[in-house]
């Protein structure tokens, strides 16, 4: 009877034991909590400045901030099941979120892909949105506004409590503990594509990543048919892309992310080979440069009338083939609003499709263009 008891109370601390063992452990029938989550990267085709891990409780998002602040990152664990140990060097944000902010309008675009437009509820100058659908929600009250994407107000993050407020830079954050402050950085990418690549990281927020993934699959396959329609041709036109604002030309450089665009549309990009996202001048080098160029891309103007008088001494002017990006312009109370900074970001086979009809329209016959225009040499816009 002793050596039954002696060891009836070692079989029960051997199960006590094995039980503590197991709870250390991941038992997915279970949901109990693991020590050593497995992290599995999700490939990007184009996209550089950020990084997406899968894992059992949800994603891990990486974003970087750039060559200008290399040391800089932001790294976000996106939860869908508690159960998990998360890692420590991450944000942790609840998904799928109801509710976001955010101080950019290139989203939107992205959101109304995905389904996702309705849970704006918080945006920055919406005085300068194209969207009739934000602008509507904007009039009814259920989009915020929070001022200057400059000077957010804290207040009013407050007021509309988004789960999340995206932020496109690097400045302070607003002075608010209402939500989570996420950064994106699709505008520092250095391609179209890598650019529209970003819907795959808003769609994390959402919990749609495969949904994501295959709008993006169409839209880089539309794009890559177009590329393949100039690939062969013989005869590139030079191309360069400027325009003015003070007494500056701000011209697109080889870095800058239609530079790769120009070229993939059958042209000859002038400046292809700076390493600058922006190169600066004043007129008399730019009429010592670019004379003798064939077309002049998004120059700011929709009449030639407007430009500086010495520029009609320029081929591409004398040809007609002067060009801006304000096809989709609107006036509202006095403002000038034009979609291409708002929903180009997430259409690189439009613009592509724009530009072909411009440099080679033989490869694209009667093929109007969405966000490129002609600048205007007799009043009608073309």
């Amino acid at each position: 009877m002793v050596i039954l008891k002696k060891y009836g109370f070692l079989c029960t601390l051997l199960v006590i034991g094995c039980l503590f063992s197991l709870s250390s452990c991941r038992d997915e029938k279970r949901g109990v909590v693991s020590d050593d989550v497995q992290l599995r990267s999700l490939p990007l085709q184009y996209a550089t400045h950020f990084h997406v891990e899968e894992a059992p409780f949800g994603y891990v998002a990486t974003i970087y901030a750039g060559e200008e602040d290399s040391n800089v990152s932001f790294r976000y664990a996106l939860v869908r099941d508690d159960s998990y140990r998360l890692p420590e060097d991450a944000r942790k944000i609840n998904i799928p979120i109801d509710r976001m902010g955010t101080n950019s309008g290139t989203l939107f675009e992205f959101l109304r892909l995905l389904g996702e437009l309705n849970k704006v509820v918080a945006t920055c100058d919406v005085n300068y949105l194209y969207s009739d659908d934000v602008r509507e929600k904007v009039r009814r009250g259920d989009i915020v506004p929070l001022g200057s994407s400059f000077d957010i107000n804290a207040e009013k993050v407050l007021v509309a409590h988004p789960d999340v407020l995206f932020l496109s830079d690097l400045r302070d954050d607003p002075h608010t503990d209402a939500c989570p402050i996420v950064r994106n950085f699709e505008w520092k990418e250095p391609s179209a594509l890598a650019r529209a690549e970003w819907i795959k990281f808003i769609s994390l927020f959402f919990d749609k990543y495969a949904v994501a993934d295959s709008i993006f699959q169409t839209i880089e396959q539309r794009y890559m048919d177009l590329k393949k329609l100039t690939d062969t041709v013989r005869v590139r036109p030079t191309v360069f892309a400027a325009g003015m604002y003070g007494d500056t030309w701000y011209l697109t450089g080889g870095k800058g992310f239609m530079s790769k665009l120009y070229e993939d549309a059958g042209g000859t990009y002038l400046l292809s080979d700076t390493l600058v996202p922006t190169v600066t001048c004043g007129t008399e080098w730019l009429l010592a440069q670019y004379a003798e160029a064939d077309f002049w891309m998004n120059c700011g103007m929709v009449r030639k009338v407007d430009l500086d008088p010495r520029l009609r001494q320029m081929k591409s002017y004398k040809n007609d083939n002067v060009y801006h990006f304000q096809k989709r312009e609107k006036l509202l109370d006095g403002i000038h609003i034009t979609d291409f900074y708002e929903s180009a970001v997430a259409q690189p086979d439009v613009l592509l499709s724009d530009l072909i009809s411009i440099f080679h329209p033989e490869l694209l016959p009667n093929c109007p263009t969405v966000y490129v225009g002609r600048c205007e040499s007799e009043g009608d816009r073309r």
